[in-house]
């Protein structure tokens, strides 16, 4: 009655470690890897635009600035009856 009651317990320890415990393992180191993936893209973007954007900086400086006149339209108040 033992040994049944010893390998019944064996099978649901099995089933529990086969069906549950090792899937849940494998999506959990998945996760992980998928997100280690997701922070390196964001790194290398980040990096590529703090690039771009110093060389924008530095070609804005050597660009001469339009006048202010162009900037704005004129603007006429509307006198009511």
């Amino acid at each position: 009655m033992q040994f049944i009651l010893g390998v019944f317990i064996l099978y649901i320890l099995y089933n529990l470690v086969t069906k549950l415990l090792w899937p849940l393992y494998k999506t959990a180191k998945h996760v992980k890897q998928q997100f280690s993936n997701i922070q390196q893209q964001m790194n290398q973007a980040q990096n590529k635009n703090e690039s771009t954007t110093y060389n924008t900086t530095a070609t804005d400086i050597n660009t001469p600035k339009a006048s202010a006149s162009k900037d704005y339209i004129d603007f006429e108040e509307v006198k009511g009856k």
